[in-house]
């Protein structure tokens, strides 16, 4: 393919997608008391993406949608009742990888709930 002279001519551009504390109701601790009803989540991802500038970028169908990342999101870990936040995020990562072509920078899960029990101002886990 290094043959081809339209491949050449690609040039790579790197772009971010954030999204920052993205709130999300779902199922997960492993206490009875934390699983009887759904609890609000805040999740942050930072991300990469390369897209050939070349492309036209006002195209929704030559970039990666943020839209789509987020509404991805809301649906696995809605759906998801884990026990842990070491579970849940490994999981999620691994269907936007499968789902993306993203290379993810940083995700986070902060439980909020709990940070206000403990009186702190985040309580998460990121990768």
């Amino acid at each position: 393919k290094s043959n081809d002279k339209s491949f050449e001519s690609i040039k790579l551009m790197k772009f971010f997608i954030e999204i920052e504390e993205l709130k999300v109701d779902t199922i997960i601790g492993v206490f009875e008391e934390e699983r009887l009803k759904p609890q609000t989540i805040l999740i942050s991802i930072k991300c990469q993406l390369e897209i050939d500038h070349n492309q036209d970028l006002d195209n929704i169908e030559n970039v990666t949608s943020y839209s789509d990342i987020k509404n991805e999101i809301i649906k696995f870990v809605s759906a998801s009742q884990y026990k842990t936040l070491e579970k849940l995020i490994t999981d999620l990562k691994k269907q936007l990888d499968d789902k993306f072509p993203i290379q993810i920078e940083k995700l986070e899960i902060n439980k909020i709930e709990i940070a206000k029990k403990y009186n702190a101002k985040k309580v998460s886990v990121s990768i």
